[in-house]
């Protein structure tokens, strides 16, 4: 197993080229990658997950649609397709509605009201270690030909010195494509749930039984990883100064009124009382033209 503490997201850079140097080769699927196997990536600071400003290009709207999802708790494939169309050959055809597309693997469709319960269990007693909400489902997850499995396993919150921690726990995560917006979606989640229970969000832990970086993917990780090198300070200057969202939801607001905040926005609405400017960020994401 190996471990990872990051102050920030702006060593993510580091990240890359350490799964390339130390990863061993693999091939499932016949694809060529450099795999580091079981690795807890230790976010310290997890106000700010996505490696903006860094050198990465990445699309922030990608990072927003899925964050906003997970948090409504409900699936939005046709948002998903207008912000990032390449993600339609993970999608299948739903039978429900014909014509239209869908996720196996949604994460809001799974999560639910899973969240709302752990808010209870963490109200009622901020030292439960039972508040973790579930991904993977062996029911649907061991179908054969569908598209989209989910990587997360499962999510597990708990309070510590008064602030709220969070464990994720992978079966598999692509280093370069998967992890920026992972990490990004479930410091959300934890910064949204954090607020709801009048508090903080504490440390990040990232665990994934996979760390990997495809092939395909090398020449694109060297040039990352070499700018940082050559300009660390102005990386994390870039860094700082960019604009990270804090979640949904205002100081004093109920779980469930962060999730109406949320579907709203989600559907282009107008919301009750003023958007905070991490609100206002995800709607110019998702609707740059309203």
């Amino acid at each position: 197993m190996s471990e990872i503490v990051l102050k920030d997201m702006s060593e993510y850079p580091s990240v890359v080229r350490r799964v390339f140097v130390t990863g061993e080769r693999r091939a499932p699927r016949g694809l060529m990658t450099y795999d580091m196997g079981f690795t807890t990536i230790v976010l310290l600071n997890a106000t700010s997950g996505m490696p903006l400003g860094v050198g990465r290009a990445l699309n922030p709207a990608i990072g927003a649609v899925e964050a906003i999802q997970l948090i409504a708790g409900i699936s939005s494939p046709e948002l998903v397709l207008k912000v990032a169309p390449q993600f339609e050959r993970y999608s299948e055809p739903d039978d429900m509605l014909p014509g239209a597309r869908m996720f196996w693997g949604a994460y809001g469709e799974r999560v639910k009201l899973q969240a709302l319960a752990q808010i209870k269990k963490l109200t009622s007693d901020p030292l439960t270690r039972q508040a973790i909400i579930t991904l993977w489902d062996p029911w649907l997850d061991n179908i054969d030909g569908k598209h989209d499995y989910p990587c997360t396993i499962a999510l597990h919150f708990f309070i510590r010195d008064g602030l709220l921690d969070m464990n994720t726990i992978m079966r598999s995560n692509d280093v370069w494509l998967g992890l920026p917006y992972d990490v990004f979606q479930f410091t959300q989640l934890q910064a949204t749930m954090a607020r709801a229970l009048g508090t903080e969000p504490g440390v990040y832990r990232h665990t994934t039984l996979s760390l990997h970086l495809y092939e395909r993917d090398i020449d694109a990780a060297e040039d990352l990883f070499q700018a940082y090198a050559d300009n660390m300070g102005q990386v994390r200057k870039n860094y700082r100064e960019t604009f990270q969202p804090q979640g949904f939801g205002r100081l004093g607001d109920s779980f469930n009124q962060i999730m109406l905040r949320a579907r709203m926005i989600l559907h282009n609405e107008e919301l009750v009382g003023e958007a905070t400017p991490s609100e206002r960020w995800y709607r110019d994401q998702l609707y740059p033209t309203s």
